[in-house]
């Protein structure tokens, strides 16, 4: 994992294994790893970023303004893993019931 990446985290009040589960899905999905390091280097998203099912980073954090840079490549993630639980997701709002 790239130390730019660790040390974002290590910023950040996340517990150890919330860390540790961000940090194997981004192991796991090399291409959103690069993708999201750039981010954090640059501040701003990639040009011709990353698309899984009809999103970028950069159209999440636009339609879900909460949605930081960070997360948006977590449901990048998400998006690939899991389409249809994470479309519905972002569909709701991530509305809590």
């Amino acid at each position: 994992m790239s130390d730019v990446i660790k040390d974002y985290y290590r910023k950040t009040k996340l517990e150890e294994f919330q860390v540790k589960n961000k940090l194997e899905m981004l192991d796991r999905h090399a291409d959103i790893k690069e993708e999201f390091e750039y981010w954090l280097t640059h501040k701003c998203f990639m040009p011709n970023g990353i698309t899984v099912e009809g999103y970028s980073a950069k159209s999440l954090s636009e339609i879900l303004k909460f949605l930081n840079g960070e997360g948006a490549f977590i449901m990048l993630i998400k998006l690939r893993e899991n389409p249809e639980n994470a479309k519905k997701q972002i569909a709701t709002g991530f509305k809590i019931k």
